[in-house]
């Protein structure tokens, strides 16, 4: 750090070949369709992080090796759309290592660090690795 102070920590990269293939497309109605997506165990993998990403916005949660989501979903917040109409989406499932998981599943105050579990010493914030195993693009109708 600048006024001196170290900083130390530790990660386990998961043991995955990171996705390099081209995504598939999907095309989805979201009145009537599910996306239902399984993937395998990662060793050094402590969970999922399933990310959705539009020009609207993105959404996330975290899964084991299985999802189903409902072309319905909406983000618990502020009840928008996860699956907007007219627009692609792009779906990204990434393996995270426990560090990860710790610091970014917690409800918590990133301001104050109240709540986070935090797997540095002498620092506030994650050192954590992450790895993606598979990417598909969602076409809305």
């Amino acid at each position: 750090m600048p006024d001196g102070r170290t900083v130390a920590g530790r990660t386990t990269i998961p043991d995955a070949v990171p996705s390099t293939t081209t995504a598939p497309t999907q095309t989805f109605d979201r009145t009537r369709d599910t996306i239902s997506l399984q993937w395998s165990r990662v060793a050094g993998a402590r969970s999922y992080q399933v990310f959705i990403r539009s020009t609207a916005g993105s959404y996330s949660l975290f899964a084991d090796t299985s999802v189903v989501l409902p072309g319905t979903l909406q983000v618990l917040d502020n009840g928008e759309d996860v699956f907007e109409r007219r627009l692609s989406h792009q779906l990204a499932v990434i393996a995270v290592d426990e560090n990860y998981f710790d610091y970014y599943s917690r409800t918590s105050d990133f301001f104050t660090a109240t709540g986070l579990v935090i797997h540095l010493d002498g620092g506030i914030g994650v050192f954590g690795s992450v790895v993606t195993v598979a990417t598909r693009t969602i076409v809305v109708k």
